[in-house]
């Protein structure tokens, strides 16, 4: 049996029937509702590291960690860290639980750490669907990164390697490089 893919309004639903807890770092990926584990130090670390690198360089930027972001009608994903800038973003999509969600058009770069890589590619690819110019992978159990770029047609054509402890300069700040991870 199989069962249509979830809505954004399907997930609210869920959430305003205490089903499921809003914020509590689920996703929807094409329909798909799924339950982030819990995060590990060295995912925590990471993400600190890199939010705090990026806010050092991004004058004109907003830097958000694990904000809800609004691709589609079928995908609400949770990059660990968001680089938005203000000027591009339309207003917050409003929801009926939880946080403000950003719209993925509005932001510049998205990233998502975790210990492997092909779920953090699966999000990345829903990522150039909603419009994010930018999509970082970090898999830090296979020490491997991937950053993505040049979205055509819904796709990243470009894929280039994110080496630890080498700085990388996102497309969104030119001249400012940072170092995604160590």
């Amino acid at each position: 049996m199989t069962h249509p893919p979830l809505s954004l309004d399907d997930l609210d639903a869920l959430a305003h029937a205490g089903r499921v807890r809003s914020g509590a770092g689920y996703e929807l990926v094409a329909g798909v509702l799924l339950a982030a584990p819990p995060p590990s130090a060295a995912l925590l670390r990471t993400v600190a590291d890199l939010a705090a690198a990026l806010d050092a360089v991004a004058r004109d930027h907003a830097v958000a960690v694990r904000a809800p972001l609004v691709l589609g009608a079928h995908d609400l994903l949770r990059p660990e860290v968001a680089l938005v800038r203000p000027a591009w973003a339309p207003a917050p999509t409003p929801s009926r639980e939880g946080p403000q969600r950003l719209d993925g058009a509005g932001v510049a770069l998205a990233v998502f750490v975790g210990d492997e890589e092909a779920p953090l590619r699966w999000r990345a690819h829903r990522c150039a669907r909603g419009g994010v110019r930018e999509a970082w992978t970090l898999a830090l159990g296979e020490r491997r990164g991937s950053r993505w770029c040049v979205p055509i047609d819904g796709r990243y054509t470009r894929r280039e390697a994110l080496v630890p402890g080498e700085p990388v300069v996102p497309e969104a700040l030119p001249g400012r490089p940072v170092v995604p991870w160590r």
